[in-house]
């Protein structure tokens, strides 16, 4: 996000970007969504250290915009294979389907258990932003908020199957 006004950058993490958004133009009306992309407190701190010399306080940072594209290189690496995951709160029932830089996100499984501590590691693909907008669009009546869906045993296992299918069929175009 970026502050008008200042001109300053804000790094953070969220689980609704355009939610956070509204929320802060609705303190500070002069504040923009610029761009989000998947990510988790894991790439929030690495940039938070790699711009720490720009650091103005907390998270807003004075930032270029060859800051941003760095931003933006570094979470969307050339060629890097991206996978779509899904882990499980056993607690709620609830399912969240994310994008990792790995085949199995274990620091995403790891930042989110320190705030939800019965979250495990289901399924993962290789894919895309392209490919995990189509899983959610076709699962946006069972989305609760966020990344977060109310999937039932069946449902999971459907899209398992689903995923692993047009994920085959992909690679053979």
């Amino acid at each position: 996000m970026r502050d008008h006004h200042t001109g300053f950058t804000k790094i953070g993490v969220s689980f609704d970007p355009k939610a956070r958004e509204k929320k802060l133009i609705s303190e500070k009306p002069t504040i923009e969504l610029l761009h989000f992309w998947e990510g988790g407190f894991f790439e929030e701190k690495q940039l938070h250290q790699k711009f720490s010399s720009l650091r103005i306080r907390g998270e807003w940072f004075n930032l270029s915009s060859a800051n941003i594209r760095n931003i933006h290189d570094f979470l969307n690496p050339a060629g890097g294979q991206m996978h779509i995951y899904m882990m499980l709160d056993r607690n709620t029932g609830y399912t969240k389907i994310g994008l990792s830089k790995t085949p199995t996100p274990s620091y995403t499984e790891t930042t989110l258990q320190s705030v939800v501590p019965d979250v495990e590691f289901v399924f993962s693909w290789e894919g895309d932003n392209e490919d995990l907008e189509y899983l959610r669009e076709a699962l946006k009546p069972k989305k609760v908020g966020g990344e977060w869906y109310d999937l039932n045993e069946g449902e999971i296992d459907f899209v398992g199957a689903s995923m692993d299918c047009a994920m085959y069929n992909k690679s053979r175009k």
